[in-house]
């Protein structure tokens, strides 16, 4: 299916509209001719993308998996699906291991809990009164 459906034809089936959005031509239009990936690979990630994003064709997230592909130099359906899918297993078992976190114990300074004794000079509290208190 990959392979013998173009990337327009195949980007309806899975919006089941009868033509792309502006924003899906130009994701394929870059796909295609600036990344120069070959249509059976663009619907592969394509379909990936679907199937981990939440069903969202996202412009940035797509580009940054393109230049990954292109890196490692995908060219073959075959090969994106064995990619696509080594990826997907990879971040399956990341999501299944526990995150160990570690808890910061608070320290507190040793004068914290202490109390402390303060002698207050009864003129200058008056003082200090009169100031607020504006008169």
């Amino acid at each position: 299916m990959f392979e013998n459906t173009s990337p327009y034809a195949f980007i309806c089936s899975k919006s089941k509209t009868e033509k792309p959005t502006k924003l899906e031509l130009e994701i394929l239009e870059y796909l295609l001719v600036d990344m120069d990936l070959k249509p059976g690979v663009v619907n592969v990630l394509i379909d990936y993308v679907l199937k981990i994003n939440n069903n969202k064709l996202t412009k940035n997230f797509i580009t940054a998996i393109a230049s990954q592909w292109k890196r490692s130099n995908i060219e073959k359906v075959e090969d994106a699906m064995k990619f696509a899918q080594q990826e997907r297993n990879s971040k399956v078992e990341l999501q299944a291991k526990p995150v160990s976190r570690k808890v910061k114990e608070e320290v507190k300074p040793d004068w914290f809990d202490k109390e402390i004794d303060v002698e207050v000079d009864l003129d200058k509290q008056k003082e200090i009164e009169k100031m607020l208190s504006g008169v």
